[in-house]
């Protein structure tokens, strides 16, 4: 007699898409991590990021607002990279001709996809508990922010971005 497969139920279709969405979007933003004009890469690694937010609460049935998420996104990026200072130096690398374009672009391409992977997951955690963008507490979050930044910039190996291994 052939065993019966257990249909998933919703919760578990909802986080599998929801995880979904977060490797699709973390693999977006390696490429416009290498866009050549500093600053803007760092504007459109914001934008990827708050698409992805806007993606997860539909997945999660909450109410979105544009106005918090930016917020609440640059609380926990915050928490990863020391200072918008920091993040503006990495991008500022790009205007130095040749090399400094390369490793510029590079870096920033690597720290935008593993800051990308870490909101994600932060808001994925917090949706799965029950949690709406309203109630979502950056400083509680920052330490799990910071967990996961720190695996996806080591290359944890559980971490795939749409099934492709860092």
């Amino acid at each position: 007699m052939e065993k019966q497969k257990k249909k998933p139920s919703a919760e578990d279709v909802r986080l599998k898409t929801a995880e979904e969405k977060v490797q699709l979007y973390t693999l977006l933003s390696v490429p416009v991590g290498l866009v050549p004009a500093p600053a803007l890469d760092l504007a459109l690694i914001g934008a990827v990021q708050l698409k992805m937010v806007h993606s997860l609460a539909k997945v999660y049935d909450t109410p979105f607002s544009r106005s918090v998420v930016k917020g609440l996104i640059g609380s926990l990026v915050s928490a990863a990279v020391a200072s918008p200072t920091a993040r503006l130096a990495t991008s500022a690398l790009k205007l130095v001709p040749g090399l400094g374009t390369l490793s510029g672009a590079i870096a920033m391409s690597g720290t935008g996809s593993a800051l990308t992977y870490a909101v994600g997951k932060v808001f994925v955690s917090h949706f799965e508990a029950g949690g709406t963008i309203l109630n979502l507490n950056a400083r509680k979050m920052k330490a799990y922010f910071q967990e996961k930044y720190r695996e996806a910039q080591e290359g944890d190996e559980r971490i795939t971005y749409a099934g492709i291994k860092p």
